[in-house]
């Protein structure tokens, strides 16, 4: 059965695809690390409370392999995180010395590139910084609308797109 969370993600969904963005089901970043999965791109584990925002642009001079949103649903609101993605830079790298040298690079380079491509919606939406540093890195910029932000959103989404 349907909830009204699930039902507000499909509407949600379809109001951004309207005004011109690519969404999927599917997380890109599992896209990205699986390229031989061949997904369906039905909702996940038939319960639809996230879906993403993909091809949006990557910010200019960095080594990023992915930029994209994920918009998240629940009783609280619109869960919003615009990831930039960075693999590549630490394929085959085992050694702790090499990849740390990678995150530090990261985090005083590529980081503050960051910041300050996306100063603007930063400070006119109140996004908040997260980074993640793993088997790849993650930079999110991220925030939890109310549930009658959908308009808020699709204006983000625009001011990512067009830089």
């Amino acid at each position: 059965m349907e909830t009204t969370n699930q039902r507000f993600t499909f509407d949600l969904k379809e109001i951004i695809e309207n005004a011109g963005f690519t969404s999927s089901w599917e997380d890109p970043l599992f896209d990205l690390r699986n390229p031989a999965f061949n997904p369906s791109h039905l909702p996940s584990h038939g319960c639809p409370d996230q879906f993403f925002i993909i091809n949006l642009p990557r910010p200019p001079g960095i080594p990023a392999d992915l930029t994209y949103a994920r918009i998240g649903i629940s009783d609280i609101g619109i869960y919003f995180a615009l990831s930039v993605i960075f693999c590549s830079v630490l394929d085959g790298l085992v050694e702790a010395d090499d990849i740390n040298c990678i995150y530090d690079r990261h985090a005083t380079e590529w980081c503050a590139a960051i910041g300050a491509h996306f100063s603007g919606i930063i400070e006119t939406f109140g996004l908040a910084r997260d980074v993640e540093y793993d088997e790849c890195i993650e930079d999110s910029l991220t925030r939890w609308f109310a549930p009658e932000s959908a308009e808020m959103i699709i204006d983000l989404l625009k001011n990512i797109r067009d830089g």
